[in-house]
């Protein structure tokens, strides 16, 4: 049962805005209404978010430094929430307090979530090739938390604090 979650979860994944082969690669993504963009650029190392004006114009907020392969800005344009690089795996050798979500503030960071926080019993995890599957990221809802999705469980949480938010 396990194996058609994972599946059904890689299979309706949504497409996101992130580079694409081993390189890294400039990319942006944009707050769920449109009125908000992050810029990540691994040239300058930085991650800059702009609010667009209706006709396109930027119009600089903050930055913070880094480039990251997955992020995601919130409404308001104040809070990213930074993703590992694996995406919804961790390596066979993964360690309870590995690093999975970073939860920033205009740049600061808030809180970093483990491994441990998301999935507390690691039999859950589902192996594949050399990795374990712990679930993937939803993104923002209609009620501006950000989602997790895991093995067993969904996830919500305040893109403020980084604490779980009620479901």
């Amino acid at each position: 049962m396990r194996w058609i979650v994972l599946a059904a979860a890689l299979v309706a994944a949504p497409v996101a805005a992130e580079p694409e082969g081993p390189t890294a690669a400039r990319w942006t993504t944009w707050s769920p209404d449109g009125r908000f963009v992050a810029v990540l650029d691994p040239g300058r190392m930085e991650t800059a978010v702009y609010r667009l004006d209706a006709d396109g114009a930027r119009h600089y907020q903050w930055s913070m430094p880094g480039w990251f392969a997955r992020a995601a800005l919130a409404n308001g344009g104040e809070h990213l929430v930074v993703g590992a690089d694996a995406g919804g795996v961790v390596t066979a050798d993964w360690q309870p307090a590995d690093v999975v979500l970073r939860f920033y503030d205009r740049g600061h960071l808030v809180r970093a979530l483990t491994i441990s926080e998301l999935v507390p019993d690691p039999t859950e995890m589902i192996r594949v090739e050399s990795h374990f599957y712990w679930g993937r990221t939803r993104g923002f809802d209609a009620d501006g938390r950000y989602v997790v999705e895991t093995v067993d469980h969904v996830w919500h949480f305040a893109p403020q604090t980084g604490e779980r938010a009620a479901d």
